[in-house]
């Protein structure tokens, strides 16, 4: 069975991704008013929860880094990925790309490395 952990935009990147390069979070997301009261019971409305995913990459060729750079620059994209209750798709968006070059290849290739992000639900 092939997983797509990381599709954006129709661009599939999860055959870049390190073997234990993803974690996904599932957040809750409360009104203002919920809390605890001076009793210290928990008051709480959900409004909604939403996926948040960090992904750590392999070693990308520049021209791979530059697409996947160009999509999570985007005020928001569309990501397909997997979760605990399986395949999923959502909205999100990115606020910080890392990432350095690591060598250069003796044809002049560039490499970069060290290439982590996180996405979080629109």
């Amino acid at each position: 069975m092939d997983v797509v952990l990381l599709k954006l935009d129709g661009y599939d990147f999860t055959p870049w991704i390190k073997s234990d390069g993803y974690e996904w979070s599932d957040e809750d997301l409360d009104t203002d008013d919920s809390g605890r009261v001076k009793s210290g019971v928990m008051r709480r409305t959900k409004i909604d929860d939403k996926d948040n995913m960090t992904y750590t990459m392999m070693d990308m060729p520049e021209p791979v880094v530059r697409q996947l750079y160009l999509i999570l620059k985007k005020k928001f994209f569309k990501a397909e990925y997997h979760n605990v209750y399986g395949d999923a798709a959502g909205t999100f968006y990115c606020s910080k790309r890392p990432g350095k070059i690591s060598m250069l290849q003796e044809e002049g290739d560039i490499v970069w490395s060290g290439v982590s992000f996180s996405i979080h639900q629109q």
